[in-house]
């Protein structure tokens, strides 16, 4: 990929060698400083962005739905008394944790928010008791304290993190694994005993976490859920194509995957071996360029001449008597 290609974000006095080489690729002259770096205090909060780590959590879309036993909350004797506990969306029967409570942030709790895909680290202040549904991060809701802007983001993970974490957006009809079943076991639910086959309810729920590829390949973005979206085939079909703009979706960040495929070279010439890839004009050019002498077919060497070449024949006494007659005039 072209360094030209290569984009700042914030402030950059001090530009790396690879950075001051791109800018002279583009027609860059002089010394480089980006202006951003005067226009003044950049950090609201007085504390770094590690200090802020240190003393504040990252907002969890998550928070107050409980799905493993070390995350519990509750007390091990559960029942309609007990406090913040959302008893219709909660079952802890069978050996299976799967808790929700009614607030999920209280009244001035302080969290850290995710802005501008890393480059900001914000701080919050709950208004109110947030409720734990949905999950979604609702600025109407809370208080912006400070902030910090970074010129190298935070906060976000890898993209092999997140890929380890969650899916790719794709909607789905059915479920094909027991696993995902919630609801109750009765025949009219199975189509096959050795394996599932069961109309989901729905194809995303409030809070859900999705992965959205860029159309190059160059990001990795990730969105949550703002309500439940119903598994109808009417919602199949208006929405099989992801929409970033979709209210019902909110972007929380994206991340760069180190390519970008829309800039890749991609082979088009054949046979293959008949071109050579030559970088040509600018960096990151690539074109194909014929090789004569691959694509010319071999000339045969003197030992296959002579294999090819038929052998010379005797003709008989009668064959040439026939050649020496005269033609017959017809």
């Amino acid at each position: 990929m072209s360094l030209s290609n290569l984009y700042f974000r914030g402030c950059f006095e001090q530009p790396s060698d690879d950075q001051k080489e791109a800018i002279e690729e583009a027609g860059g002259i002089g010394d480089v400083v980006d202006k951003s770096c005067s226009t003044g205090d950049t950090n609201s909060c007085g504390k770094s962005i590690e200090q802020l780590f240190d003393e504040y959590p990252l907002y969890d879309p998550k928070k107050g739905v409980y799905r493993s036993w070390g995350d519990v909350e509750f007390p091990w004797e559960i029942s309609s008394s007990t406090p913040n506990l959302l008893l219709s969306e909660t079952d802890d029967m069978g050996g299976v944790a799967q808790y929700t409570a009614i607030i999920a942030y209280e009244k001035d709790s302080m969290v850290l928010l995710i802005e501008d895909n890393g480059y900001t680290i914000s701080l919050h202040k709950a208004k109110n008791d947030i409720p734990t549904i949905p999950g979604a991060f609702d600025s109407s809701k809370w208080n912006r304290i400070c902030y910090v802007e970074t010129t190298k983001p935070a906060g976000v993970l890898s993209v092999e993190e997140l890929l380890a974490l969650y899916e790719f957006y794709e909607l789905k009809l059915y479920d094909t694994e027991w696993g995902r079943y919630d609801g109750t076991w009765d025949q009219g639910t199975l189509s096959r005993w050795d394996s599932a086959r069961i109309r989901r309810d729905f194809f995303y729920r409030a809070g859900d976490i999705v992965l959205v590829g860029g159309q190059c390949e160059d990001v990795i973005c990730v969105y949550i859920a703002k309500q439940d979206i119903p598994a109808t085939d009417e919602a199949f079909e208006a929405q099989a194509v992801f929409n970033p703009r979709d209210p019902l979706w909110q972007r929380i960040y994206c991340v760069p995957t180190s390519r970008n495929k829309c800039l890749e070279y991609q082979r088009r010439k054949e046979p293959e071996l008949g071109y050579d890839v030559v970088e040509i004009g600018s960096k990151g050019h690539f074109v194909e360029m014929p090789v004569p002498y691959r694509l010319r077919p071999n000339a045969p060497t003197l030992d296959e001449v002579v294999e090819l070449r038929v052998p010379p024949r005797v003709l008989t006494q009668d064959e040439i008597d026939a050649l020496n007659q005269p033609q017959e005039e017809e």
